[in-house]
């Protein structure tokens, strides 16, 4: 992506964007940088997304370049189509006769639903991540979306910017969450179900130490925050084959660890995509 073209995509809701240093509001410098009224400065890469934390140490045991990269074959094969489906139609119902919509897609990953939704008529998808590498493979898919690597505890944000906050798999920071929400803002956030990829799981339990998986931690945590106004259970069998059950399993950081080289999956033909899907306001909010 041109320098030029990263630029008009922020260009176009930089008195959406917040200095993470000091709080205060961007404009765009020169075409090449954003920089806030306090004068700290953000350059603009020219693959298509601004770093907010350039200095951070950006590695994980559970997040490789592999995995992300594993995860946008998995999701450009379908099988999390359905998934999606459900996320637009939510929006859909929700926002449908307003004329812009400001959406967040909170740990974004490779990018997937934020791409997607940026081609929805009418919104306008901020995206982050704490790890460079799923912005960098985000920005391949060629989207009009402001791709930003930073932390979900200091949103890039301003004040109330956010009409739709999506967290899909993820990690969540309620404060923050409430800070950047707009007063009819909705949060969708999307939990495994106990039966998520249990095809994979069943074959690593002995190496995991948790050996069943509950979402009731997780569940009962967002109720502390959030009101829930729906609840969707959404679950399907995904058809593999046997090179692309090989991206699934890297693609999950429930295999982190695991001695997978040496495991037989030949007997898996499908996966279960079993997931919850949670529509809230911020309790505090209203």
């Amino acid at each position: 992506m041109k320098i030029d073209e990263v630029c008009r995509i922020f260009k176009e809701s930089e008195l959406d964007l917040m200095c993470p240093a000091c709080g205060a509001s961007f404009c765009v410098s020169g075409q090449k940088s954003l920089i806030c009224t306090n004068q700290h400065c953000f350059d603009f890469a020219s693959k298509g997304y601004v770093n907010f934390i350039p200095n951070q140490k950006q590695v994980s045991e559970y997040y490789s370049k592999a995995l992300f990269e594993s995860r946008a074959v998995v999701f450009e094969a379908g099988a999390y189509d359905k998934v999606y489906d459900e996320i637009y139609g939510i929006i859909l119902s929700k926002f449908g006769d307003a004329q812009k919509v400001n959406l967040l897609d909170v740990g974004c990953g490779e990018g997937y639903y934020a791409a997607k939704l940026s081609r929805m008529s009418g919104v306008n998808v901020f995206a982050i991540d704490l790890m460079k590498d799923a912005i960098v493979t985000s920005c391949k898919r060629k989207a009009p979306v402001k791709w930003m690597v930073a932390d979900l505890t200091r949103i890039p944000l301003q004040k109330g910017s956010i009409d739709v906050l999506l967290n899909m798999l993820t990690s969540a920071h309620y404060a923050e969450f409430e800070r950047v929400l707009s007063e009819k803002g909705i949060i969708i956030k999307v939990i495994p179900g106990n039966d998520y990829l249990k095809e994979i799981r069943e074959l690593v339990k002995q190496q995991l130490y948790n050996k069943e998986y509950s979402n009731e931690n997780v569940l009962k945590y967002f109720e502390e925050h959030v009101k829930i106004i729906e609840k969707r259970t959404l679950s399907y069998q995904f058809p593999v084959s046997a090179y692309l059950l090989k991206e699934i399993v890297q693609m999950t950081p429930m295999t982190v660890g695991a001695d997978t080289e040496n495991m037989d999956f030949s007997k898996i033909s499908s996966i279960t995509i079993n997931l919850e899907i949670l529509v809230g306001e911020m309790i505090t909010q209203r």
